[in-house]
């Protein structure tokens, strides 16, 4: 067979594979269009999920509260901001929940039921604390430093809250948005923690960690939670 001959071979049997490799292409699109899927390809790959971290909040042994068996956290970093969510499991008939108000910034949540957080950013000694209350109240401050108020902030958004409650459990959601965190890109540092209430009128304080011997919430070194958020300035 000469050379000519034998690339005539290799284009036929080349040209031949294409057309098999199309008609299997074909099926395999027709198979997927039935099961609803599409095959994987580089404009339907999978998006990154965003990141959510976990954690239990614990009750400061100065202020045992019997009533709640556990309460965990969850703090969702998305495109807008933070999105937290609270899971108190215990016998919610025995604390006092603030019944559902007009959602709106109210100041003294803290003094009842109420979940918060508390958000810095590495190397800064300023931060943001967030009151989330049952009953649709919110409240947010900032501050420069340990305790200093910045008084000249206001926030320029309100947090979205959703709350649900049975007999053995208190569920409350919040969507912090972006323009209501410190500023700037880099490591957000987050404390969660919790002031619950019960009947009695008793208060038992919550949070990643107790680093003193009495109930601080501002203690950065609580602030445990770490994720990456670009910011804007209110």
């Amino acid at each position: 067979m000469t050379a000519a001959s034998r690339t005539g071979v290799r284009d036929r049997q080349t040209g031949l594979g294409d057309k098999q490799e199309s008609c299997r292409g074909r099926r395999l699109r027709r198979k997927a269009a039935r099961l609803g899927t599409v095959p994987a390809s580089p404009s339907h790959a999978p998006q990154p999920s965003a990141v959510t971290l976990s954690a239990s909040l614990h009750c400061h042994p100065a202020s045992p509260c019997p009533a709640v068996s556990t309460l965990q956290a969850t703090c969702t970093q998305v495109e807008d901001g933070l999105q937290l969510r609270f899971v108190l499991r215990g016998d919610v008939q025995a604390l006092r929940v603030p019944a559902g108000a007009q959602g709106g910034f109210a100041d003294e949540l803290w003094r009842h039921t109420c979940l918060e957080a508390f958000v810095g950013t590495t190397g800064a000694t300023a931060y943001r604390e967030f009151n989330f209350s049952p009953s649709g109240q919110w409240a947010a401050y900032a501050f420069t430093d340990y305790r200093q108020r910045d008084l000249g902030w206001q926030p320029v958004q309100a947090p979205q809250i959703l709350t649900r409650t049975t007999p053995d459990s208190l569920i409350l959601e919040a969507r912090i948005p972006a323009t209501l965190l410190p500023a700037g890109a880099g490591l957000l540092h987050i404390g969660l923690t919790a002031v619950i209430e019960t009947s009695d009128g008793a208060i038992s304080y919550w949070a990643l960690m107790h680093p003193g011997e009495r109930p601080d919430f501002h203690l950065s070194a609580a602030f445990t939670l770490q994720c990456v958020l670009n910011t804007a300035q209110p």
